[in-house]
């Protein structure tokens, strides 16, 4: 193939030569006009661009046409994570979940007095439904619900963390109990409280788990 490519090239530039040699006799002797010179260099640009091609040549210099269906190798910018909202979202978790424990302990419930699992796994259920609705409100990654989530079992059930990451799993809590409800409650509440800073009685804490007959 080498020797193809070599011998293409030769008879290029000995064409080349004949039609350069050509046009300037042509041009001393005066009979050389706009016509001649149009077709000698169109017949230049097919030997150039066909000659090599076919004999698997590569020309120099000439760009390849781009295939429509060619992807770009421009990288699409990425989501960039905020620091601040993880911030808001763990001090407005526990600000909402604070309100409702206190809302709770003022209604005669004492976790000391009253602590067993049914309790502690109703009120996890209602931190989930609010920990998800408050990190969809600041935007946040799944990676801060589970941590958010944590830190509301540690800082207000007084669990070691072992014990409240394994909480943190929703498929846990329906292992023993089915808490979609108050889930659902929880993630209601922390809507309404984001919005208006105040929860509906129907949906605070006390009453989410206390219309199970969870609360004696």
């Amino acid at each position: 193939m080498f020797y193809l490519v070599a011998i293409a090239q030769i008879i290029l530039l000995s064409l080349t030569s004949i039609l350069l040699i050509r046009l300037y006799r042509l041009s001393q002797s005066g009979k050389l006009n706009k016509d001649s010179t149009a077709v000698a260099m169109g017949f230049t640009d097919i030997l150039t661009d066909v000659l090599p091609p076919i004999v698997g040549g590569k020309r120099e210099g000439v760009r390849p046409k781009k295939a429509h269906n060619q992807t770009s190798n421009i990288s699409l910018p990425q989501k960039t994570i905020n620091s601040s909202n993880r911030i808001d979202g763990f001090a407005k978790a526990q600000i909402f979940a604070g309100l409702q424990m206190l809302d709770l302990k003022q209604k005669g419930v004492c976790l000391k007095k009253h602590k067993s699992d049914w309790l502690i796994h109703s009120i996890v259920a209602y931190f989930h439904g609010a920990a998800a609705q408050i990190v969809h409100y600041f935007d946040c990654s799944d990676e801060d619900r589970e941590d958010i989530l944590a830190f509301l079992i540690t800082r207000n059930l007084n669990l070691p963390f072992d014990e409240a990451s394994k909480l943190t799993s929703q498929k846990y809590l329906s292992l023993e109990e089915d808490f979609d409800n108050i889930l659902a409650s929880g993630k209601a509440a922390a809507k309404i409280w984001l919005e208006k800073r105040s929860v509906p009685a129907k949906n605070s804490l006390f009453s989410s788990i206390n219309e199970y007959g969870f609360i004696i």
